[in-house]
């Protein structure tokens, strides 16, 4: 997946005045089926992204505070497609491009799995505003046809380690 968009916006967004409150809140979305705990109320957005697969509806939810921008999105893929994918290389193809776009060097990664769907945690570094200067850290899973990307990216040794812990951890799907 092209997640050079997703990136930028991010980014963006992180240069830009800090609109978040810094006051955790859960939030659901019922047609995202997930539920995550986020600092500030998010905004959304959806914009149509270019795969392989064609053009994918990609629905966002970020949040910023201080030197942070916090992002949760999911892409529903053809299920056809899907049905014939190797999980591990989507994934590991969504967090790839996620570290590309982001000018980004990958640190770690390990395969994890939520509700037994399967999935990545990753962090590297990359740039925010000069190369270098930046960290992401985020999960991505692989539901059905259904992938959801977790993410943070702030400026290195900004955000606390237990704010981006407590965000990846929080995500739930919905039952």
């Amino acid at each position: 997946m092209k997640t050079k968009q997703i990136v930028m916006v991010v980014c963006v967004m992180l240069l830009a005045a800090c609109s978040g409150s810094g006051e955790w809140k859960d939030f659901a979305s019922a047609k995202g089926a997930f539920a995550i705990t986020m600092p500030g109320t998010p905004k959304e957005s959806s914009q149509s992204v270019d795969t392989a697969a064609g053009a994918i509806n990609l629905t966002m939810f970020t949040t910023q505070v201080s030197s942070a921008a916090y992002l949760v999105s999911y892409s529903d893929y053809p299920e056809d497609m899907m049905s014939t994918a190797d999980p591990l290389k989507v994934l590991e193809g969504a967090q790839n491009g996620s570290i590309t776009n982001f000018d980004g060097k990958l640190l770690s990664s390990k395969d994890i799995t939520l509700d037994d769907n399967p999935g990545k945690e990753f962090t590297a570094e990359g740039k925010v505003t000069n190369p270098g200067d930046g960290s992401l850290s985020g999960r991505i899973y692989l539901v059905k046809n259904r992938l959801y990307q977790i993410i943070v990216i702030g400026l290195k040794d900004k955000t606390p380690a237990a704010d981006i812990d407590k965000y990846l951890t929080s995500f739930k799907l919905s039952k």
